[in-house]
């Protein structure tokens, strides 16, 4: 299958009315071949430094340089029902392509949630 990710569900719209995808999904316009699918923003996000340790809770001045030895990212609580349906997407797809918006910020949110979801070519 070739996955096209969006950024937001109205480019999403725009993309596969462009593209000639048609179906309505669940979280997802197409079908077995080709599907275009959305991120909402940002489906994961880094964690808070009180998920790397509990003493991060309160803010100390001593504490201001928080630096993990390893970045972790978690699911958006909110999101996680999108999330559940890209995870499924990529499972199938044997091609993606970001079509985020054409930023810093678009072209992070696509490539962490490759990384995240653990999609490799």
């Amino acid at each position: 299958m070739k996955l096209y990710m969006c950024e937001k569900p109205n480019q999403a719209g725009d993309l596969a009315r462009n593209l000639n995808i048609t179906g309505s999904n669940d979280g997802f316009i197409g079908n077995d071949n080709k599907a275009v699918t959305w991120a909402i923003e940002h489906l994961i996000g880094q964690y808070n430094p009180d998920d790397y340790d509990k003493k991060y809770k309160n803010w100390d001045v001593d504490d201001f340089l928080i630096v993990p030895s390893i970045w972790k990212m978690k699911e958006t609580e909110s999101k996680k029902r999108q999330l559940k349906i890209t995870g499924n997407l990529l499972k199938k797809a044997n091609e993606v392509i970001i079509s985020t918006d054409g930023d810093r910020e678009g072209e992070v949110i696509g490539r962490e949630l490759l990384d995240y979801l653990r999609w490799v070519t």
